[in-house]
């Protein structure tokens, strides 16, 4: 199987040519999509024949510069995808641990299966991800890795994870008008609401930072705010409304979910972070948008 990485870059880290080595050398092609990072030299950062670069001159969001990728990487006639953020660090053996789960799969569930994900190490908070998965009367329940592999995920970010290309010539691409919150989320929802799976494959192992993620104690509590800016906050809030209105019924569990997980951002924002009324305006601005936006267009 071929296997093509995208990566979109704005305006990447010093070690991002350490990034970029450990991804060539496990797969045929890396697409890197650039979002007008006018101050950095790209012809300084590798030194491989695995790359193509495409330059945007200004930043057209995340979705859309996937999409360039996903469009390259279809053409090229790559099987799987491989999404990776600037800061991404593949781990020895990432690529092949994936493919060797895929492998291991029945007939029907190579069918069924249109999206791998990774455990996920936060270097901000410390701590590997829980993930939501469908389970009892609540309709979710969040797990750890305890096995190889975990079965009825709900939902996966898209650094690290591993998409067919017969996903996106069934689903479609990622939707541009969310920008870059939420993309990933609504394009896994598509997926499972069609019947699809998703499995993360615990053995591999990504290194990832949201935001400018700390743990911060409150008494006996811990609490991990992400510290997002306040224009994230906007397009947070209004695209996980979008999200809501288009997948209420189809895929209730991550829609009752993202509620709940609403409100305990809203609390994080208002006892731990700061620039805190800026944040909550630009909130529930977009929170505003979001209802007003008609489910037809979106």
């Amino acid at each position: 199987m071929k296997i093509a990485a995208v990566i979109v870059t704005y305006f990447p880290p010093d070690n991002f040519g350490l990034n970029l080595a450990s991804v060539c050398e496990q797969v045929d092609r890396v697409f890197v999509i650039d979002n007008g990072s006018t101050s950095f030299s790209f012809d300084q950062a590798y030194e491989s024949d695995k790359v193509t670069v495409f330059i945007n001159e200004e930043n057209i969001g995340l979705a859309a510069a996937q999409n360039m990728g996903v469009k390259a990487a279809l053409e090229g006639g790559y099987d799987w995808i491989l999404f990776l953020d600037q800061d991404s660090f593949l781990t020895r053996g990432y690529v092949s641990t994936m493919l060797s789960h895929f492998q291991s799969l029945d007939i029907i569930d190579k069918k069924r299966v249109f999206m791998l994900g990774p455990r996920i190490f936060d270097e901000g908070g410390g701590f590997f991800y829980k993930h939501l998965v469908k389970w009892g009367s609540l309709g979710f329940k969040r797990v750890s890795c305890a096995g190889e592999i975990i079965e009825n995920v709900i939902f996966i970010i898209s650094a690290g994870s591993f998409i067919a290309r017969w996903a996106f010539e069934k689903l479609g691409f990622f939707k541009e008008e969310f920008f870059i919150d939420y993309v990933d989320n609504e394009f896994c929802l598509r997926g499972i609401s069609r019947g699809f799976k998703i499995q993360v494959v615990c053995n591999a192992i990504l290194f990832h930072k949201i935001g400018a993620r700390r743990l911060v104690k409150i008494g006996s509590f811990t609490v991990k705010p992400t510290f997002h800016s306040f224009m994230r906050r906007y397009t947070i809030y209004r695209n996980r409304v979008w999200v809501w209105k288009l997948y209420f019924r189809r895929v209730f569990p991550f829609v009752f979910f993202d509620i709940l997980a609403t409100f305990c951002d809203l609390l994080r924002i208002v006892t731990v972070e700061d620039n805190v009324s800026r944040k909550l305006r630009y909130a529930i601005k977009g929170l505003w948008v979001g209802l007003k936006t008609p489910a037809r267009l979106l």
